[in-house]
């Protein structure tokens, strides 16, 4: 392949990946229920293990210490779980349009 054809490519790739993410920001904004589960769950879980941490903090021994490590990795867990939903959720309904040209970009 010579260089210019590579920068073609390339610039191609590009602006395929553009069209994509265009596509679903489009399909987020329509979507009211979709944004505010992206907003509500997280709040959520961080409200949730804060007020949990706040209760084992109260007992000051090393084992309760040690809890705010296990609940700052499921915090961090959640997050990447989260991610991957919504990942997921994207595949399935480009599968249930049948729009697969769009995933294999």
């Amino acid at each position: 392949m010579t260089e210019q054809h590579q920068r073609w490519s390339f610039s191609g790739s590009l602006r395929r990946i553009a069209a994509l993410v265009l596509r679903n920001l489009y399909l987020l904004r329509r979507s009211w229920p979709r944004v505010l589960e992206l907003m509500y769950w997280p709040t959520v879980q961080m409200i949730l293990w804060g007020f949990i941490t706040l209760f084992l903090v109260t007992n000051s021994s090393w084992v309760a210490q040690a809890s705010g490590v296990l609940i700052s990795a499921v915090l961090l867990w959640d997050v990447l779980f989260r991610g991957q939903l919504g990942v997921a959720l994207i595949f399935m309904e480009e599968m249930w349009s049948r729009n697969l040209g769009q995933l294999f970009v």
